[in-house]
């Protein structure tokens, strides 16, 4: 029998076009209290997942420690190429706004972060950061377990969303389920002309879940399409997947739908070989509209309610290869910006002279930044999400 969680896992969202709801969950959904517009200074999350592995050695660049460039005769970005944060380090040529994000005192740069016995393979690990249980396995991510604890209640369909196809496991709780925005033009739900159709009979706690999930996808197709029409901007995105898709949540913050909770993918970073061109361009990308983002916020005054976090499932090997690239590695840096953001470089420098296995080692736990963002940023008990305490970093 299908279970909760095989009905989120399997895409089965109401949200997509020429979809049909009976008129009882119409009326239902229409009926949902909205909140108020003063609540508008609630803080705001965007997830930034690297996916495919980011190599984190040729992004933020150690170019004082001569063993980065012999272990990497080829793919070592020069210091006089780099963009120079500190005396100690830079950021790749291609990442100038992000520069410039640090230099506005709005960029934190997390170094070396990753967890114990760290896994190599994209899907594990990233199963892993999704469920921020590296020791055993999950089927609850994070950001799903906290929108069950402290989101659902709000009863708004948009409190937390992907702006992607497919849903990733981070998103999924036990309640109902996020919604997906793939096209936002295509989000919509369409009413039946028929006669209505009367509710079912709620034997169990499934038909209870589709029939939130129903609600939710049909008050959330129409507060999004009210978003598109309102939004009104000077700021030029990037082209690409990436600009259109926090373009698409700037949309959503402006036209206040009570969103706390944004969740995007770009890729992929998987570089096994000729490595340069593609890594650059997207640093290129990540950088261009996270600079065009922030720009939209400050024009909206909203830059101070808005924290963006980015990940990648792990990082790549110290020593490049035989074809210009770079193999599945471990430790690897993350980038907090933000308003509120407290500017600098956590975790220290990779040392290179002490390796495991030619292989990062981890200095800052992955759970510590979620810890962190959780408590200081999304005002919440982290134990409630993450299972355990972890230390607290000071970028927030």
């Amino acid at each position: 029998m299908t279970n909760r969680r095989e009905f989120i896992k399997n895409g089965i969202f109401l949200a997509t076009a020429g979809s049909f709801l009976p008129n009882f969950l119409v009326r239902t959904a229409l009926a949902e209290e909205k909140l108020s517009s003063n609540d508008r200074r609630f803080p705001i999350l965007v997830v930034l997942q690297m996916t495919g592995g980011n190599d984190g050695l040729n992004t933020v660049i150690p170019y004082r420690d001569d063993r980065y460039y012999q272990l990497r005769p080829t793919l070592g970005v020069q210091r006089s190429s780099a963009l120079s944060l500190t005396d100690d380090v830079g950021v790749h040529p291609a990442m100038a706004g992000m520069k410039d994000l640090y230099q506005a005192g709005n960029l934190a740069v997390i170094q070396n972060v990753g967890y114990p016995n760290p896994n190599r393979s994209h899907f594990r690990s990233m199963e892993i950061w999704h469920t921020a249980a590296p020791d055993h396995i999950e089927r609850t991510g994070w950001i799903g377990r906290y929108n069950d604890k402290y989101l659902r209640s709000l009863k708004k369909p948009l409190a937390a969303v992907n702006i992607g196809q497919e849903q990733p496991l981070s998103l999924v709780g036990n309640g109902a389920a996020i919604p997906s925005i793939g096209s936002p033009a295509q989000y919509r739900l369409m009413e039946p002309s028929s006669d209505p159709m009367e509710p079912p009979a709620k034997s169990h706690s499934m038909v209870d879940f589709i029939e939130e999930t129903a609600v939710n996808a049909y008050q959330s197709s129409l507060d999004l399409q009210k978003a598109l029409k309102s939004y009104q901007s000077s700021v030029s995105y990037p082209q690409g997947p990436l600009g259109a898709g926090l373009k698409l949540v700037a949309q959503m913050i402006a036209s206040d739908l009570g969103t706390r909770i944004y969740y995007l993918s770009f890729g992929s970073f998987d570089t096994h070989r000729n490595q340069d061109g593609q890594h650059a361009n997207l640093l290129k990308s990540m950088s261009d509209a996270l600079v065009a983002f922030s720009q939209d916020m400050k024009q909206m005054a909203r830059w101070n309610d808005v924290l963006v976090m980015t990940f990648s499932e792990f990082g790549r090997r110290v020593a490049e290869n035989g074809s210009r690239g770079t193999d599945h590695g471990t430790a690897a840096p993350m980038f907090v910006t933000g308003g509120k953001v407290r500017p600098g470089i956590y975790g220290g420098i990779p040392d290179l002279g002490d390796l495991d296995n030619g292989d990062l080692k981890y200095r800052i736990d992955f759970r510590s930044v979620y810890s962190t963002i959780l408590r200081n940023w999304m005002q919440s008990d982290p134990r409630q999400i993450l299972g355990q305490d972890f230390s607290t970093l000071q970028f927030i």
